[in-house]
């Protein structure tokens, strides 16, 4: 009849070894948790440096292209013989690969001229590429937002059109615009590296 039930007791050294094993799980857990939270504000903090990096150097990047480009503007500008021009005009075409297009305008908007690798069309019905400079532009310049060349047969490329207005004064023409390929332009910017 009488069995004895044994009560189960734990012995000091279970104890020990349960009270040591909770110690170190809980510090494990904490350490992981300050290592999260210190690893997370790390990267948090460093993709925010990259980014401003990334933000400033293309920026800086478009800055130089299109002073770049403004120098070669008021070159051609600035050169005041109408044949010695249209020859300004054919090397820049073909020494710049990114440049697609350059017309010229008259004071009425009036296309003057037009000079590109690519066959232009007989009959012009729009003209993406013209663009006004509004008074208030710094050095008489405006860059266009990205559009198609509409006066090129069979070809239309995307483009980015940099007008400067002149005063009237450097032959036939009241306004210049260069129509520089927008591929050209990606392909210049993809080049920034960071920390480079």
């Amino acid at each position: 009849m009488g069995k004895k039930i044994r009560k189960a007791s734990i012995s000091l050294a279970d104890a020990m070894t349960i009270v040591v094993v909770s110690i170190v799980f809980v510090a494990v857990v904490i350490a992981l948790l300050v290592f999260n939270t210190l690893f997370r504000r790390s990267m948090e903090r460093s993709a925010i440096t990259n980014s401003e990096q990334s933000v400033t150097q293309v920026a800086n990047t478009i800055d130089n292209y299109t002073d770049d480009m403004i120098g070669i503007m008021d070159k051609l500008c600035d050169n005041g013989e109408s044949a010695s021009q249209e020859e300004l005009f054919e090397d820049l075409i073909e020494i710049r690969s990114d440049v697609v297009m350059v017309a010229t305008y008259d004071a009425e908007d009036n296309n003057t001229g037009i000079w590109s690798n690519y066959e232009v069309k007989d009959l012009i019905v729009s003209n993406l590429s013209l663009n006004d400079v509004p008074e208030e532009a710094e050095d008489g310049i405006s860059i266009s937002a990205p559009h198609v060349v509409s006066v090129l047969d069979n070809n239309y490329p995307w483009v980015v059109t940099i007008t400067k207005a002149t005063d009237g004064s450097y032959g036939d023409f009241s306004k210049l615009a260069i129509d520089v390929q927008f591929s050209g332009i990606a392909g210049y910017i993809d080049e920034v590296g960071i920390g480079e």
